[in-house]
């Protein structure tokens, strides 16, 4: 478990705090929410293979479809 702002979360607890959260996240945010680096977090944004977009350039990931993109991995992870 980790303290992202001010929630303690764990890995169902991240799901949760995706769900109470009403702004977009940063790179950072996402980054240290997940627990990767800001880098990391980029380029999975780059290659598409994690929801994003963009605002005067700067990428923001809305916490509903990250939220809605980590069910589905968790799915295939234990289906796999």
């Amino acid at each position: 478990m980790h303290k992202v702002s001010g929630y303690i979360v764990g890995p169902i607890g991240i799901v949760e705090y995706l769900r109470s959260r009403r702004k977009a996240l940063t790179a950072a945010e996402l980054a240290d929410l997940l627990q990767v680096s800001k880098q990391q977090i980029y380029k999975q944004a780059a290659a598409q293979k994690m929801p994003s977009f963009r605002v005067a350039g700067a990428i923001r990931f809305d916490p509903a479809a990250i939220r809605q993109w980590l069910t589905q991995r968790h799915t295939k992870v234990v289906i796999s």
